[in-house]
């Protein structure tokens, strides 16, 4: 199956990646380029057992070691990041200003890790990005960068064949279609 995957962030990324792991013909189109400004993501427990699934489920090695700390500094040193010792989430209440009251009963600590080896990473997502962009094109995705996915691309007319958003008919063949199929969609990228 043709399937085009929009936006290129790491979890558009990973989608596109693991759709090809799985023989799917995929394109990830991204509006803008790579490496790009992005703000930074804060790593989970939660965020990081996601990680390790992937990787044991998809062949997904390096998703195993940017889940913890040390792991990714010694697979990746070159892939900026934050140690994350925990975190803190505060409850807001709508319509009313934050009020430090110093009962502690509005906050909730998550517990920092007991090792930097196994701690969360906060990710420098201009580096993480990039890196998972890498990592589907030498999965065999076709990135296309510089790409403006408009309402026209997505509509299939009733008389064109195509089952998903990718029109299969080539506009010089299907009167109806007039859209571009994927393949003339953007810029290839060959330069990651």
């Amino acid at each position: 199956m043709r399937v085009a995957v929009v936006g290129s962030g790491f979890a558009g990324s990973l989608v596109a990646r693991v759709l090809a792991v799985q023989g799917h013909d995929v394109v990830l189109l991204e509006r803008g380029t790579h490496p790009r400004f992005a703000i930074g993501e804060s790593s989970t427990p939660l965020a990081n057992l996601t990680l390790e699934r992937l990787a044991r489920r998809y062949s997904l090695d390096d998703c195993y070691d940017l889940a913890a700390h040390g792991r990714w500094v010694a697979r990746f040193p070159e892939l900026r990041r934050g140690l994350k010792r925990g975190f803190t989430f505060y409850r807001h209440h709508a319509g009313r200003p934050f009020v430090r009251d110093g009962s502690r009963t509005e906050r909730l600590l998550v517990a920092a890790s007991p090792s930097d080896h196994i701690a969360d990473n906060h990710w420098l997502r201009a580096d993480v990005d990039h890196h998972f962009v890498r990592a589907a094109v030498a999965a065999g995705v076709e990135y296309r960068d510089r790409t403006v996915v408009t309402a026209d691309m997505l509509s299939t007319p009733a008389s064109c064949s195509a089952t998903s958003t990718a029109c299969a008919c080539s506009p010089m063949s299907c009167r109806d279609c007039r859209r571009a199929p994927i393949p003339t969609i953007g810029r290839r990228c060959t330069t990651l």
